[in-house]
């Protein structure tokens, strides 16, 4: 990415060629992109458990560490969804024993 920059810059300064900035700001973000998923990849594709020995390519491992990441997501969400549920459970006691003490005051 940094070397395309320098190219640019270079064309442009002692060639004296233009080149349109979109074109620069693409060519400059496409290999940070491309290094990035290499990167994603080759932590998907490793064996998570150190007593699995990985494959060559960790398609099968890439799997299922996809799995185990869709799996934790979806029970976070669910985790939410119960936590929201027992503190509106936890709300409504509380309201419920306030308002009783409040009319044992009154009487």
């Amino acid at each position: 990415g940094i070397a395309l920059f320098v190219t640019f810059y270079l064309s442009a300064t002692k060639w004296d060629l233009e080149i349109q900035p979109a074109v620069v700001a693409y060519a400059t973000t496409v290999p940070w992109l491309l290094g990035l998923a290499g990167l994603t990849y080759g932590v998907m594709s490793s064996s998570w458990d150190e007593e699995v020995e990985g494959s060559f390519l960790g398609l099968d491992e890439c799997k299922t560490n996809v799995g185990r990441i869709f799996e934790g997501i979806n029970r976070s969400g669910q985790d939410r969804v119960f936590r929201e549920d027992y503190e509106e459970r936890l709300r409504k006691e509380a309201n419920a024993a306030t308002m009783n003490r409040d009319k044992r005051r009154k009487k």
